[in-house]
């Protein structure tokens, strides 16, 4: 009975060290961007069915262009359905041509835009043109 219990921590171990090494990339690649996610929030993230990997580049991309976004926005986002690739691009083209389009415009524009709309300003453009 002694013997039993070092082997069922090692198969134990030898179980989670996969889990534990694509979270840790996962971490490690968003920490060494400068994008701040808690471990647990992608693990659980994946336990709800949902990509973590994709919530992970897009806080990189995020990032990288200088736009004020939280993991916990795009965590909600994608719970609601949302395409973050969508959302944070169109932030960041706003961004490059001198608007300021928040991440709360973006995402209800992402989530009102039809999927196969690819870029969301020029949605938004006939959008507020039928409006007026």
């Amino acid at each position: 009975m002694d013997t039993v219990l070092p082997w069922l921590i090692l198969a134990g171990l030898v179980a989670l060290a996969p889990v534990a090494l694509y979270f840790g990339y996962l971490w490690l690649r968003a920490r060494l961007a400068g994008a701040r996610v808690p471990f647990q929030d992608l693990v659980f993230l994946r336990l709800r069915g949902f990509s973590a990997k994709q919530l992970v580049d897009a806080l990189i991309f995020a990032r990288l262009s200088e736009l004020e976004v939280t993991s916990q926005q795009l965590e909600v986002h994608l719970l609601y359905g949302g395409n973050l690739r969508r959302a944070v691009t169109a932030m960041a083209m706003e961004a490059k041509q001198g608007g300021d389009l928040t991440f709360r415009e973006a995402s209800a524009l992402d989530l009102m835009a039809p999927p196969e709309v690819e870029n969301l300003l020029e949605f938004k453009k006939e959008h507020d043109k039928a409006r007026d």
